[in-house]
């Protein structure tokens, strides 16, 4: 599997989408039971208000909340059904509860990455995650 990052050099989302959805559709990579698909980081912190508890996607005309926003994903998701990872795609803890319900019915699997939250607040973490526990194995002496 690879790992590549595109930076949108384009004015808008949906123009940064059809670029990726024409590169994809015109490899012909998505033949033969191969699956080329893409994913979004959108480092929410970049575009969300602490005061306001706004987030500001795309300009002024488009405020959301992390409900209003969680929708946003969701169609984002089915109107792309290559998109198959979103990476810190909201700045607060239940945003992530709401989205991960949401893409439960979508045709395709959808990842949600919590990286940045990884780095920042440990119980807004175990909050929006399923911990594992099991105990360490120890060396016998």
């Amino acid at each position: 599997m690879a790992d590549g990052a595109y930076f949108n050099a384009y004015d808008t989302i949906p123009e940064c989408y059809k670029f990726i959805e024409d590169v994809i559709t015109n490899s012909d990579i998505n033949q033969d039971f191969k699956r080329l698909t893409f994913g979004l980081s959108f480092d929410s912190e970049q575009f969300f208000n602490k005061q306001t508890r706004i987030y500001d996607i795309d300009g002024p005309k488009n405020l959301m909340n992390s409900d209003q926003l969680s929708d946003w994903y969701l169609k984002q998701c089915k109107e792309h059904p290559n998109l198959t990872y979103l990476e810190d795609p909201f700045q607060e803890g239940k945003g992530y509860k709401v989205i991960t319900a949401k893409l439960q019915d979508l045709p395709q699997k959808v990842d949600v990455c919590v990286k940045q939250l990884i780095n920042s607040d440990l119980n807004i973490l175990k909050d929006v995650t399923t911990f594992v526990e099991q105990p360490l194995a120890t060396e016998s002496s």
